[in-house]
């Protein structure tokens, strides 16, 4: 539906005072457009017209290269945690970095990183990865091989359970309207660049037709089940207890491996 003549009036105005008070803003995304696809290194940094261009943070604050300052909400997607600039932090990184980095090779850190991480959390084990994609990609790659290896004999191809309208990284979304698109038959491919897995969508907080779909695959054929127990960008929506047992339970029974997206 478009917006009614009052209401584009309003953006339009708004976006006329946004490009005047950002002029350095603009000019850095030209600038940048020159060399990275889309002026950004990811797309989820982009707003129209063109996305603020940063040149420090303090605290919870941020400052533009126009010189006006925000107070962030964002923290990152939620990884900011300690805001920006925090001192402990940078006296720590400095006394790091001043040491060397990148030896390609083990350091003498990285374990002592991972223990504290497991007793802290009471994991296992750890593996540590530049991004949430990474760590879904290699977490869905193990389970392929591992059920690969379980199941060698099933005649089709390994699923991937995911829901309508998660997020799992930038090569793993699902937003409705792709999954719209899917169900009425059409093709995709060109509209995400999503992983080629062979991926099953079941609705968000429908047990009943979870079960059932999961219950139409012969066993051994589904190798893992991604579940966000809150959809961050798919709305904020909690998971219903309900809704997570039928992907617990049949995940047992189809011998796949259940991967939860913890945020924070």
């Amino acid at each position: 539906m478009a917006p009614s003549q009052s209401l584009q009036a309003a953006l339009s105005s708004v976006q006329e005072a946004f490009v005047k008070q950002n002029p350095q803003s603009n000019q850095a995304h030209k600038e940048a457009c020159r060399y990275f696809p889309g002026g950004n290194t990811r797309s989820v940094l982009y707003t129209t017209p063109f996305p603020l261009s940063f040149q420090s943070g303090h605290g919870s604050t941020l400052t533009s290269v126009d010189g006006d300052t925000y107070t962030d909400f964002l923290g990152e997607y939620s990884a900011g945690i300690f805001g920006h600039s925090n001192p402990q932090i940078a006296e720590a990184l400095a006394g790091v970095l001043s040491r060397g980095w990148n030896f390609g090779g083990v350091n003498s850190h990285e374990a002592i990183l991972a223990r504290k991480v497991c007793e802290r959390f009471n994991l296992e084990m750890v593996r540590f990865t530049n991004s949430g994609t990474e760590a879904n990609m290699m977490a869905l790659a193990a389970a392929l091989a591992f059920s690969a290896r379980k199941h060698p004999g099933c005649p089709e191809p390994k699923s991937i359970v995911v829901f309508s309208n998660a997020y799992h990284g930038s090569t793993l979304s699902f937003p409705n309207t792709l999954v719209d698109e899917i169900r009425r038959g059409h093709d995709v491919s060109h509209l995400t660049p999503n992983l080629p897995h062979n991926f099953l969508i079941a609705p968000w907080n429908n047990p009943a037709e979870t079960t059932e779909l999961l219950a139409t695959r012969p066993r051994g054929s589904i190798a893992a089940i991604l579940v966000e127990p809150l959809q961050g960008a798919g709305g904020g929506g909690r998971i219903q207890r309900s809704s997570s047992r039928p992907s617990e339970g049949l995940g047992d029974q189809k011998s796949a491996l259940a991967h939860r997206r913890r945020r924070g």
